[in-house]
């Protein structure tokens, strides 16, 4: 996202930005915002045709391409697995080949080796999917799901880009949560790994891998 801003609004001021050489927005004041993706690989220029002096701000947002995912397990453990309406666990194979308009369910595995009080647990959502409301999961619950293995939360924070679930986590055995997605946009993606960290003691934490898939 670009916003251009003039802050000397009494004088003239005229401007364009510029996508490799190509003038793709005029801006007469006081603030003129481009917001578009793939801008990253593109040459940016502003050019001031006034007497005003003005500023750029640009706004990147996203994950660099080919940069990995580390994951880690410090006192807590925490998988990612995606399986198909049926419950079969999807493989690599079948995430490369997800139907457009498919629902596949979610499925987090976390356990600890002790008590963690404050557990925050995020999932960013991956590009091309749309999540179903968590809490009305509970009521539809698939017939594969053992409902005594549900993690408890305290609270869910549902956004577009990612679900939140906030508890305290017993140790010994290994608690499961499920949402479900609904595959809308065709290409290729990568679906971010999921995180839980005590919020009062970050070094208690852990990470799964990323994903990718490819919805056809």
């Amino acid at each position: 996202m670009t916003r251009l801003l003039d802050l000397q609004e009494a004088k003239t001021f005229k401007g364009y930005l510029a996508v490799d050489g190509k003038q793709v927005l005029e801006y007469t004041g006081p603030m003129a915002t481009l917001t578009r993706a793939g801008l990253t690989a593109h040459t940016l220029e502003v050019v001031n045709q006034g007497d005003s002096p003005f500023y750029a701000l640009v706004t990147v947002e996203g994950i660099k391409p080919g940069r990995p995912f580390t994951s880690y397990a410090r006192n807590i453990s925490i998988r990612k697995l995606f399986l198909g309406a049926n419950g079969r666990l999807l493989s690599a194979d079948d995430l490369a080949h997800i139907k457009q308009g498919a629902d596949i369910w979610v499925k987090l595995i976390v356990s600890a080796d002790m008590r963690i009080n404050n557990l925050a647990i995020v999932d960013r959502i991956g590009a091309g999917f749309e999540v179903e409301n968590p809490r009305l999961v509970r009521q539809y619950l698939p017939n594969w799901l053992n409902e005594k293995d549900l993690l408890r939360t305290d609270y869910m924070d549902i956004k577009d880009y990612q679900v939140g679930f906030f508890t305290d986590l017993r140790p010994g055995r290994h608690w499961v949560i499920v949402y479900k997605l609904k595959a809308l946009t065709s290409g290729s993606f990568l679906v971010p790994p999921v995180a839980a960290e005590a919020m009062y003691e970050p070094f208690n934490r852990a990470a799964s891998d990323a994903v990718n898939v490819q919805i056809e």
